[in-house]
């Protein structure tokens, strides 16, 4: 109703899979292939990478992807009152505690980077047609020599 759609809560299933994750490896793929169509003249509305999640969930994800701490606090701090309110008026916590949990802190990175050496298996397990693969391994090449000279 909120949204304005006339559909019956009946009629509304939940999601297979609530607040996807990939890793850190998995999203500089993404990244990389994101890049590569670009620069092949393809505009980010015309970019689409649901099969490519799709295919990379069942990859061992290796830490995920974060924001360095002091960033992560500042990013959080913004939505410290809105999350509050919510708890207080929607879900009647009078401590306006929304989160529970802690912070996860282990298997988590800030470092989004992809050895060009596991390329191939990504390609491979993504499908990409092997005339496509020589540009996608220049921007990963060129993207890792840029993260590393920024180390």
């Amino acid at each position: 109703a909120a949204a304005g759609l006339d559909v019956p809560a009946g009629d509304l299933s939940a999601a297979d899979v609530r607040n996807e994750r990939l890793g850190a490896e998995t999203v500089e793929v993404l990244r990389v292939l994101n890049l590569h169509r670009l620069e092949q003249g393809a505009e980010p509305w015309q970019i689409s990478n649901r099969a490519h999640v799709r295919a990379l969930r069942g990859e061992d994800q290796g830490d995920q992807l974060t924001l360095p701490e002091g960033d992560l606090d500042r990013f959080l701090e913004q939505w410290a009152a809105p999350n509050a309110w919510v708890a207080r008026e929607h879900l009647g916590d009078p401590g306006g505690t929304l989160f529970h949990e802690p912070r996860r802190s282990t298997g988590t990175t800030s470092e989004q980077v992809l050895d060009p050496a596991r390329l191939d298996h990504y390609l491979d397990l993504l499908e990409v047609a092997a005339a496509g693969r020589a540009g996608i391994r220049a921007v990963a090449e060129r993207e890792a020599a840029r993260q590393a000279r920024q180390g």
